[in-house]
């Protein structure tokens, strides 16, 4: 195992899952050392994007401490992910350095997740890339443009223009694997919705309007009329498929009050 070359270990954890990178530092010999080492090196960008003065700010946050440090003071190459989130005022002092819109993009353009980017085996938060754009801002709009490399987004969009702009970011997005939004200004349209769930295992949480303790799952949705095989297992539960589909529906309005749809494969016989 020492025999293998440090910078290929290196090179291999930058790719690794921070719950694999962890891992991996109980691996035997030079690769668990190697690890080690590089888990102390290893950040986030995190970006704030301030709704009142239309700025952005940026830092980098350990990903082994989650102490923020100036981004000066971090190689790009160990940095693995970015958040960039619309967040509530906070102290914008050093380590936070404003930067601009195209400053961002260069530092997206050098990083590992976007210069060497790849499908992620399973979905973990703390080593994705988000956006969280919860009030829609001129720099939203911006960012949608950019045609960020996420895997995650949570978004709120309470006008026209920037509904658009997020309608067409999420049909061109790479494959999303968490997403999130709170408002609309109309109703997403048939193809934006279409580019986010098409033939995917995907699960999705909706809070409808009216509902109480007494509703039904049917009273939300017309199955009958989209699907041609449905199957009621309880008042609050029902697994339907359309003809054609690889994927069946499973539909469960929880106690809580929200409705849970889960797209999974048919069951073999």
């Amino acid at each position: 195992m020492d025999s293998v070359p440090r910078i290929f270990v290196e090179s291999v954890c930058l790719c690794l899952d921070h719950s694999s990178r962890q891992a991996s530092e109980s691996i035997p010999f030079l690769w668990g050392k190697v690890s080690t080492v590089l888990l102390y090196k290893i950040h986030t960008l995190f970006v704030h994007h301030d709704n009142n003065e239309e700025k952005l700010y940026a830092a980098a946050m350990s990903v082994f401490s989650c102490n923020v440090v100036s981004l000066d003071s971090v190689s790009l190459k160990f940095i693995t992910n970015f958040c960039i989130s619309s967040s509530d005022p906070f102290d914008r002092k050093p380590p936070w350095k404003e930067i601009t819109v195209v400053d961002l993009q260069k530092l997206l353009h050098l990083m590992r997740p976007t210069a060497e980017r790849s499908h992620h085996m399973r979905y973990i938060y703390k080593s994705c890339c988000s956006l969280e754009a919860i009030r829609p801002t001129g720099i939203t709009r911006n960012l949608f443009s950019m045609r960020l490399p996420v895997d995650c987004v949570t978004l709120s969009f309470d006008s026209k223009e920037v509904q658009a702009a997020a309608e067409e970011f999420l049909e061109n997005a790479e494959p999303l694997y968490s997403v999130s939004i709170w408002d609309t200004h109309s109703a997403l349209k048939q193809s934006t919705v279409d580019a986010l769930m098409s033939d995917k295992k995907v699960a999705l949480v909706l809070w409808p309007e009216g509902a109480t303790e007494s509703s039904k799952v049917t009273d939300f949705f017309d199955f009958d009329k989209h699907y041609s095989s449905v199957k009621r297992l309880k008042r609050r539960r029902v697994i339907a498929i359309r003809e054609g589909a690889k994927l069946k529906l499973r539909v469960q309005y929880t106690c809580e009050g929200d409705i849970q749809c889960k797209w999974k494969a048919p069951s073999r016989k």
